[in-house]
């Protein structure tokens, strides 16, 4: 959390770009508190599909901040998660609500401001807020999910997976709306399970359903399971009082097991982020069996030198190619056991 924030921009806000990935970043002559303030942001940032800079990046570390005790009330971080907020709420459209063209950084970025309000309650914030939760509503898909445009012809789980948490901790924040979209996703949701959640399913989930394919819990690909979302999918279940003794969130727990973190073959923060959730509503064998790794896994790999101490190194890491990314998403798993 220091490190974030200390590598908070001069605006408020955190770049997705790959300024500080590098162990041996350029840090001479900036001040600590203001580091970035001689450096641009990456071009890389922009993404194809319409991701404003920042936005997701800027979300992840207010949460992961936020998740540490610092919110716009109390905090040694107090005044970063103000900035970060206030940089965020510049960047919704009035009349839409939506924080970003890309639905992906509208749903992590509404987390964090539904989570902002739950913690300690202002005004403008729940303004914002609530303009974000209804742009969620407004964009669901006809099958009950979400994609990268709002209204798409299709959805996946990847995105359905935030918009799903986002309307969860919305109705944490007691932000009103309509509960009906939250069940179709959850229905969704079960479209994309194998065997529809029901009777012998495996608990495995699809990036989108695609009828019941072979099941191979180590593959990433898009006509098969995915790991990170079949945690997604216990995750979602969970927080929406499914019992952790109920066979399909035994069965992910299971598969989870066969695929511990792996600093060397497999770096994924965001397996790990919804894997550390998962298990850790499991409870039990299941909480202590993985927090015991990815306990182990990231503070045995925290860079421990430099103005980067504290934060985790991007290097081939699977998703995210910026250290704001990984060191938000670490911290959050540390958080979970904290």
């Amino acid at each position: 959390l220091r490190w974030l924030a200390l590598h908070q921009e001069p605006d408020g806000s955190w770049t997705g770009g790959e300024k500080w990935n590098l162990e041996d970043a350029p840090f001479d002559n900036l001040p600590m508190g203001n580091i970035s303030a001689n450096l641009k942001n990456s071009p890389k940032d922009k993404a194809a599909s319409g991701a404003q800079p920042g936005v997701a990046m800027t979300a992840f570390a207010l949460i992961a901040q936020m998740g540490g005790g610092h919110n716009l009330r109390r905090g040694e971080y107090r005044t970063h998660v103000i900035r970060g907020m206030e940089w965020l709420i510049a960047q919704q459209n009035p009349v839409t609500g939506y924080l970003s063209a890309n639905m992906y950084e509208h749903a992590i970025a509404t987390i964090a401001l539904c989570e902002a309000v739950g913690r300690s309650p202002d005004e403008r914030v729940g303004m914002a807020a609530r303009k974000a939760v209804d742009a969620c509503v407004a964009g669901v898909a006809k099958d009950g999910g979400w994609r990268y445009q709002p209204n798409s012809k299709d959805s996946d789980m990847s995105v359905s997976s935030w918009f799903l948490q986002a309307l969860k901790t919305a109705k944490l924040a007691n932000i009103r709306f309509d509960h009906s979209v939250f069940s179709r996703g959850l229905l969704f949701l079960d479209q994309a399970t194998d065997n529809a959640g029901i009777g012998e399913s495996s608990g495995a989930v699809f990036y989108q359903p695609t009828g019941y394919g072979p099941i191979e819990a180590t593959s990433d690909s898009k006509a098969n399971p995915c790991p990170a979302l079949t945690c997604a999918g216990m995750v979602v279940r969970q927080f929406n009082g499914m019992g952790v003794k109920q066979p399909i969130l035994v069965r992910g727990a299971e598969m989870t097991q066969a695929l511990p973190p792996d600093w060397d073959k497999k770096k994924d923060f965001y397996y790990w982020y919804y894997a550390t959730f998962a298990m850790h509503n499991m409870g039990g064998e299941y909480r202590l069996w993985w927090t015991r790794r990815i306990r182990d896994v990231l503070l045995e790999h925290q860079s421990k030198r430099g103005h980067q101490t504290g934060s985790w190194n991007p290097k081939e890491e699977k998703w995210g190619k910026s250290r704001v990314y990984t060191t938000a998403l670490g911290a959050l798993c540390l958080e979970v056991h904290d």
